[in-house]
């Protein structure tokens, strides 16, 4: 596989009023993970219109401030600066 550089600030990006996502190594084809560097806009549970959830996993670092993560299932994680957490993503989630 070649390496793929993605620049700091030339990340295509996905941008909503909750969060917004840079896509890392966009363009390589058959990779087994896709790396996002995401943004998180929404400061309130009600800023979401319901838990996300969808198929796979995923893996959240925090690299300053913190980030309050809550499961559907009623247990939230609060994550500060250099803290990681990975989960499956069927279960829904919400910042």
């Amino acid at each position: 596989m070649t390496p793929s550089f993605t620049p700091a600030g030339q990340q295509m990006v996905c941008d909503t009023p909750i969060y917004a996502y840079g896509m890392l190594a966009n363009d390589l084809t058959g990779k087994r993970t896709v790396p996002v560097r995401g943004r998180i806009h929404a400061r309130k549970l009600s800023d979401f219109a319901g838990y996300i959830r969808h198929s796979g996993e995923e893996f959240v670092f925090v690299p300053n401030g913190e980030l309050e993560l809550r499961f559907e299932n009623g247990h939230p994680y609060r994550l500060g600066a250099g803290d990681g957490l990975y989960f499956g993503s069927a279960v829904g989630t919400c910042t």
